[in-house]
């Protein structure tokens, strides 16, 4: 127990569930499953805050900065999702990917909308601060 608890939570599960056999059979449910763990377990870290940073340099930059992360397919295998072992089943896999692909564009455009938003007051700020000064 001792030596579990010293090792990578993902390493661990790979070698956990290794042989497990799937409890799930239908496509269906292995899809709202992949769903379900999607939404609660993968993280598109550092999307939001490097979409948000490029759009307040620029709004071009940004949005570019948006579609370049949003296009790079979600790294499936380095999230902490304790359904793992589901993913050898092609089913879920593709839902999981999809879904987690949907959320990472969420991420980046939640950015942008928030990079544009911050710009757009301080552009306001500034112009108010000249006409009034």
């Amino acid at each position: 127990m001792r030596l579990m608890a010293s090792a990578d939570p993902m390493a661990a599960a790979e070698v956990y569930y290794k042989d497990e056999k799937t409890s799930i059979k239908s496509e269906q449910l292995l899809e709202e499953q992949a769903k379900r763990d999607a939404k609660a377990y993968f993280k598109a870290h550092g999307v939001f805050w490097t979409t948000m940073g490029a759009t307040l340099i620029s709004p071009a930059a940004g949005l570019a900065t948006g579609a370049a992360t949003s296009a790079v397919s979600p790294n499936i295998n380095t999230d902490y999702n304790p359904n793992r072992h589901l993913m050898k089943e092609a089913a879920y896999r593709e839902a999981y990917q999809k879904y987690a692909k949907r959320r990472k564009v969420g991420k980046a455009a939640a950015g942008f909308g928030v990079g544009a938003a911050i710009l757009g007051v301080v552009y306001m700020v500034a112009a108010s601060v000249e006409a009034g000064g």
